[in-house]
């Protein structure tokens, strides 16, 4: 999934709460993988390769994710596409891109959590 998000690494939830010094983090998305039916909330943690910047893009991420999360895809898709333009985000890009599909067919039965239909 690190390359359809561009991101270096990702962790999940789970992986994150048995840290003993959990870093900052923000969380990518939320997500039933291939073969899988259980969900993941996958997760960036702050990093040595992490912007100097990450701390304001997690506030301005987590804005746009919760309009996602509730459904609200066309505010999502613009909240993303800012992010997009002003700190190049591979997790904005693709949520942004999946927000304009849902906008022209929404998915059925929303609950935030994005299956995702192949490896």
């Amino acid at each position: 999934l690190t390359k359809q998000y561009q991101v270096p690494f990702i962790i999940t939830r789970e992986i994150y709460n048995h840290l003993s010094e959990p870093p900052l983090y923000r969380v990518l998305d939320s997500v039933v993988p291939v073969g899988k039916s259980t969900e993941l909330e996958l997760l960036e943690i702050h990093h040595p390769l992490t912007s100097s910047r990450f701390e304001k893009l997690v506030i301005e991420y987590q804005a746009a994710f919760d309009q996602y999360r509730r459904g609200n895809f066309e505010a999502a898709a613009q909240a993303f596409l800012k992010l997009v333009a002003e700190y190049d985000d591979g997790p904005s890009r693709l949520l942004a891109k999946r927000c304009e599909q849902f906008v022209n067919q929404s998915p059925q039965n929303w609950t935030g959590v994005y299956q995702w239909p192949s490896k």
